[in-house]
């Protein structure tokens, strides 16, 4: 398994924020990617990412082989390092909701999104991307859901489905 730990570019506050890439053919051509940690108040998230992360490569399963010799795995585990080291709940050291930041970023403000944002322009065009997912945690509502990108139905649908069918704490009627 090949497993890269890399900086993209440090936050505001001069913070790494790393990406990970995880796969076991360097010549697969489908990429998953995953994003945790925007809001720093939601520490659920990282919870997720490090259950994902441990899943992933821990867990033999014939489902986890067939990912890994499949896909690439590009990882941001954290991104709103800054708000997380100072304590903020929803914004970075600028006041800002970074997740609130991804269609214009600042280079001189919001340095580590505009990278990412980069990034991940680049590796739609290397890679055959099938899933972006940005994990979260909600203030008020409970179990587990998604809200989605408007694409069709069909593709805001189907993952949802696929995951109640799996899990019984994922609600679908939360799901947007």
């Amino acid at each position: 398994m090949s497993l890269t730990v890399n900086n993209t570019k440090n936050s505001l506050a001069g913070n790494a924020v790393p990406e990970v890439k995880i796969t076991r053919n360097p010549k697969a051509t489908k990429a998953v990617i995953l994003m945790a940690r925007q809001h720093p108040g939601e520490t659920w998230s990282s919870y997720m990412m490090e259950g994902f992360l441990k899943d992933l490569t821990g867990n033999k399963s014939k489902v986890n082989q067939w990912l890994l010799e499949n896909f690439v795995f590009i990882i941001y585990p954290m991104i709103n390092v800054d708000g997380v080291i100072y304590g903020n709940s929803r914004c970075d050291l600028t006041g800002m909701d970074l997740n609130r930041r991804w269609k214009d970023p600042s280079p001189n403000f919001h340095p580590h999104v505009n990278e990412i944002k980069r990034r991940i322009s680049q590796y739609s065009q290397k890679y055959d991307v099938k899933c972006c997912l940005d994990l979260h945690g909600h203030s008020k509502n409970y179990n587990v859901f998604c809200y989605s990108c408007k694409t069709n139905m069909y593709t805001c649908r189907l993952l949802p489905y696929l995951i109640q069918e799996a899990n019984e704490k994922f609600y679908m009627p939360s799901c947007t």
